[in-house]
């Protein structure tokens, strides 16, 4: 409860942190308190705000950090830059991820103006998370567990197919503009407002100085890159055409029809072209490099760090992906401008809806998740060993699957997760004398009888059973 609570008081601090992040980046307090309020909304942010999991804690460190960052250095204040410092380490220390952030301090000191007169300045805020970074890399070096060892052999894996690692490379960001996409619904039905009144003459953003052929030409090449990402997915990674795309939490999605998923991936395919051209004007309308290197603000610098990250890295999930979301934020918003004034009352209620709809899957994926508990509870209150049951993964690991499997493994090194998912968990199912599944997919047949049924309520709040089974 208490880790739960830290999480819900760090995600407070961290959204008034992006707030003001927000206001750095010259966006008016309407503006600001509208992103602030997708963020808020978007819904993997609420599902990991009620978990102890490091997705949130790393995001909302980060945020902080940025925005301490970029006020220490626009006031040039030493204290702030000590602030900013400990929330840097803090982020590195939750993941190694958090590196890019003093990578982006660098640059921003490189390319600045005086850089041997604020060298000092600076390095005030780039020692402690140095110390946080080396510690954390060593850690991984020099005592790794055999989860680290395995990273470590299958990274190796993953860079020794340097052609199909490449070729991920470029296609990933194909994927990752679809996830910010739905990660930011609100903004994506703004953007498309945006930009197709852009397009016909009526207006024009932000910094989008561009003849309209120009314009039109980018959406094309955006669009074919677009299809190209989910055409590489499916045909060398055997990712599906729909969305989900890639592994994890909207795997949900997969319950869906086919003409919702149709939909669904149609709205994230459009949203990941407009955003695709909106990164894009940010930075081209500027040739002179030398000047754009100077321009580009810290969070520029720290994103393009951790997309570098990203790009290399060899797991590609969907929750990996929320550390952009701040970036997405807060560059849409620049773009939008008084859009977002404009439609505050429309792009506020959007806001909300977007809130509620992510509340109600998450407190649907944690009913279920509770039912499961309750059930299997029931069981051991009445003297049933944990070895005996088979509920949920994550009531699986808890009571001891993975580290049986691991106590199974001796001195070895693992160097593959697939004897646990192929071997370990199907022989833990078929062996479980008791089992605790959702009514949707309890097996049939007479090998089983129903001893407990559990009553929830899924994200529709329409009443489901948990049904628990004894073999």
């Amino acid at each position: 409860v208490s880790l739960r609570f830290a999480t819900l008081v760090l995600v407070v601090i961290g959204l008034t942190a992006f707030y003001f992040l927000a206001r750095e980046e010259r966006l008016d307090d309407t503006q600001a308190g509208l992103i602030s309020l997708v963020l808020l909304g978007s819904p993997m942010v609420v599902l990991f705000s009620f978990t102890f999991q490091t997705d949130i804690p790393f995001l909302m460190c980060l945020i902080i950090a940025l925005a301490f960052y970029a006020r220490a250095i626009r006031m040039r204040s030493h204290g702030l830059m000590c602030l900013a410092s400990i929330a840097a380490a803090a982020a590195i220390l939750t993941r190694q991820f958090g590196l890019a952030i003093p990578a982006g301090v660098f640059c921003v000191w490189l390319f600045g103006k005086e850089h041997a007169k604020q060298a000092p300045f600076f390095l005030l805020g780039l020692l402690l998370p140095a110390v946080a970074g080396v510690w954390q890399l060593s850690m991984g070096f020099v005592a790794p567990t055999k989860f680290q060892e395995l990273e470590l052999y299958q990274t190796s894996q993953y860079f020794a197919d340097i052609g199909k690692m490449l070729l991920n490379t470029v296609f990933r960001p194909a994927i990752i503009l679809e996830y910010l996409a739905l990660f930011s619904l609100p903004l994506v039905f703004l953007a498309a407002l945006s930009v197709g009144w852009e397009i016909m003459g009526k207006g024009q953003a932000s910094g989008a100085q561009k003849p309209v052929s120009v314009k039109l030409l980018l959406l094309g090449m955006l669009s074919a890159y677009v299809v190209a990402g989910i055409l590489y997915g499916r045909f060398i990674n055997n990712q599906p055409w729909l969305m989900p795309f890639i592994i994890w939490d909207f795997e949900v999605i997969r319950d869906l029809n086919d003409s919702a998923r149709v939909a669904v991936t149609a709205i994230t395919s459009v949203g990941a072209v407009l955003y695709g051209y909106i990164f894009v004007l940010r930075y081209c309308n500027n040739l002179d490099f030398k000047s754009l290197l100077r321009q580009v603000s810290l969070l520029d610098w720290v994103t393009a760090f951790l997309l570098l990250e990203q790009l290399l890295f060899r797991k590609f999930g969907d929750r990996y992906l929320l550390v952009f979301l701040p970036y997405v934020c807060i560059t849409v918003g620049q773009y939008l401008g008084l859009w977002l004034n404009r439609t505050r009352v429309v792009a506020g209620t959007a806001c909300l809806v977007m809130l509620c709809a992510s509340g109600l899957w998450s407190r649907g994926l944690f009913e279920k998740e509770e039912s499961v508990w309750k059930g299997a509870q029931s069981l051991l209150s009445s003297g049933v060993a944990p070895a005996e049951i088979y509920g949920s993964h994550v009531w699986n690991c808890y009571h001891g699957m993975v580290d049986d499997y691991l106590t199974s493994l001796g001195a070895s090194k693992m160097q593959s997760t697939q004897g646990f998912w192929n071997q370990w968990v199907p022989n833990r199912r078929k062996t479980a004398r008791y089992m605790i599944v959702d009514s949707s997919v309890a097996p049939s047949g007479g090998s089983w009888k129903i001893v407990d049924d559990v009553p929830y309520r899924g994200m529709t709040l329409r009443k489901e059973r948990m049904l628990v089974l004894e073999r």
